[in-house]
């Protein structure tokens, strides 16, 4: 009985040493500045942020890193808390309505009956290990729509895509990467729609 009980404790021995040994898993949210507020009067209508959809090879939690011409790895251990999709729906409502753009800004139809539509597809968000040095890359298709009489018409379509380099080379300066990018891609967006917009209210 003894010798039955000391061999039984040496699996769970080695159990633990390994549990201790693994790496941990790291979960990250993108933070970005706070744009700078519109100094014009916000415009009397209300912006629907529809739900972003990001492609297949960028969709699931963990990084992805370029690796070569066609190979692509996904980083166990470090991920995004949300599913991408989530996470920049809640970026691109935070970002419209701290820019002040519009007098409103909405994430559901069901709340107010939207002016404008912003459409946002994500076509990369990944790090890019075939240059050097590496780069954090992100893309995204964004459409912006009108609605009248219950109908949307398209009135602006445009890819924004800007790379950074990853500084410290690890997840944290990836994370970084990320958000510069996607500041500066917001930042050109919200131009954009300023412009488009005013042209259409005129």
């Amino acid at each position: 009985m003894k010798r039955f009980l000391v061999y039984l404790s040496l699996p769970l021995l080695l159990i633990g040493c390994m549990s201790r040994l693994s790496p941990t898993r790291h979960a990250y949210l993108l933070q970005l500045n706070e744009p700078v507020k519109s100094a014009q009067k916000p415009i009397a209508n209300t912006l629907l942020v529809a739900p972003a959809h990001v492609l297949a090879p960028y969709a699931g939690r963990e990084f992805v890193y370029h690796k070569a011409d066609n190979t692509y790895q996904s980083d166990y251990y470090h991920l995004f808390f949300v599913p991408p999709a989530q996470h920049v729906t809640h970026l691109m409502h935070t970002w419209m309505t701290q820019t002040g753009l519009f007098q409103h800004v909405i994430s559901s139809s069901a709340m107010a009956k939207p002016n404008y539509v912003l459409q946002v597809v994500v076509t990369q968000l990944n790090a890019d290990d075939t240059v050097s040095p590496a780069v954090g890359r992100v893309a995204m298709r964004v459409s912006l729509l009108k609605t009248h009489n219950g109908i949307r018409k398209s009135i602006f379509h445009h890819t924004y895509h800007h790379a950074t380099v990853i500084s410290p080379a690890n997840a944290d300066g990836l994370v970084n990467a990320w958000q510069d990018a996607m500041v500066a891609e917001l930042q050109a967006l919200t131009a954009d729609m300023q412009r488009v917009v005013s042209k259409h209210q005129a």
